[in-house]
């Protein structure tokens, strides 16, 4: 699971902080590290990871008492979520003058530790005057700073530690360098923060583990795309899909993407998702849940759906996770897996493009999905180019 905490940057984001910090147009806008006349190593775009909790210090600087320095190992990208960010808007003159510090006396210990990069959610390590010393201090012990970090509080709520992956961008001549950062986390630990975050039941993840199970069996030589496989990339899509929404209940959508085809009409003669609802009971799942997770499911089928959109956040993502299986390559197969199963000719199913596949792209409710959706519908749009080319010379 994959979790973005680079700053989003809007032109708007960019008069601020060009009005109020003067480095803003020489490569120091949004996240990114000041060079220091230094190279960046390779090695350091993969790095383990771990996020600390300093939002509760406040008037002092934050020092090695705030921190458990044993978790900190040789290589590592130790980063700090101060909670600035929720307080000053990036590119406000209080954003660069007034955020918190990091000690120099935890700066040394980090150092002393071994440590590849420092990352703070706030415009530097120290303010003012020692901001520029203390970054050429640190990467002359070849560790670097990357600054205005953002959403460290869901990798927080997943554990804090995970694998950090950072890219510069490739310029030349430049005193910073912006740069996308990803924490990757492990899928378990993000449903268990949702799971903390939403009082949900402590075997979050035997029933997680059990639904996959109930979908091998449920749908075993279904061989028309509507298999268990779907249901798992279906699956992975919405969790990646939730990763941009943090607020949402990663339980139901979890368990919504799963089972999302429990009580398909096309497959069973269930009426208000039977099968879906006496697994969740038997998982003990409370009915509040049961209720969020079947409206979720009910707004993925395409032809009951037409011009209405999800009321939830969950059946948003649901919907456009189980979209995006149907477009792209992965589309394609399914359709004509679907359609020879059926006894259609290839006429028909080539027209199953023109009913749904090609409306889809236009139909997604998230961002990720759409920017997704464009990539996959522009592949089946060169897919039918060939397929025609091919057959009517």
């Amino acid at each position: 699971m994959r979790i973005d905490i680079t700053l989003k940057i809007t032109p708007g984001m960019i008069r601020d902080a060009q009005g109020n910090e003067r480095k803003a147009l020489s490569g120091h806008l949004g996240t990114h590290f000041d060079v220091m006349d230094k190279e960046f190593p390779l090695d350091f775009t993969e790095r383990e990871g771990i996020v600390f909790d300093v939002s509760g210090v406040s008037g002092r600087d934050i020092d090695t008492g705030d921190i458990d320095l044993d978790q900190v190992r040789a290589g590592m990208f130790a980063t700090f979520c101060t909670g600035f960010q929720e307080k000053e808007d990036y590119g406000s003159r209080k954003y660069f003058t007034e955020h918190p510090q990091l000690s120099d006396d935890l700066i040394d210990a980090l150092l002393d530790r071994g440590v590849s990069l420092i990352g703070v959610d706030c415009a530097g390590v120290r303010r003012g005057k020692e901001h520029t010393p203390k970054d050429q201090y640190c990467a002359d012990r070849g560790v670097f700073i990357i600054e205005n970090l953002c959403n460290l509080k869901a990798v927080l709520e997943a554990g804090g530690k995970c694998r950090m992956h950072t890219y510069p961008m490739s310029y030349a001549e430049m005193s910073g360098l912006p740069c996308r950062v990803i924490a990757e986390v492990q899928a378990g630990e993000y449903l268990a923060a949702g799971k903390k975050e939403h009082g949900i039941h402590d075997d979050t993840e035997t029933i997680i583990k059990n639904a996959e199970e109930y979908i091998d069996t449920l749908f075993r030589g279904n061989s028309d795309g509507h298999d268990a496989a779907h249901s798992l990339r279906v699956y992975t899509n919405a969790l990646k899909i939730a990763e941009a929404y943090p607020d949402s209940d990663r339980f139901v959508v979890s368990l919504a993407a799963l089972l999302h085809d429990a009580d398909d009409h096309k497959l069973f003669r269930t009426q208000n998702n039977a099968n879906a609802r006496s697994f969740l009971q038997e998982q003990n799942v409370d009915a509040e849940h049961i209720e969020q997770i079947c409206e979720a499911i009910n707004s993925v089928s395409f032809s009951k759906n037409r011009g209405r959109r999800p009321g939830t956040i969950e059946a948003a993502i649901v919907q456009d996770a189980d979209r995006l299986d149907a477009i792209g390559a992965i589309g394609i197969a399914r359709t004509f897996a679907f359609g020879g199963r059926n006894g259609r000719s290839l006429e028909d199913t080539l027209q199953h493009f023109y009913e749904k596949l090609l409306l889809l792209k236009d139909e997604m409710n998230t961002e990720e999905a759409r920017r997704i959706a464009e990539m996959r519908h522009s592949f089946m749009e060169d897919y039918l180019k060939e397929f025609y080319q091919e057959t009517t010379g």
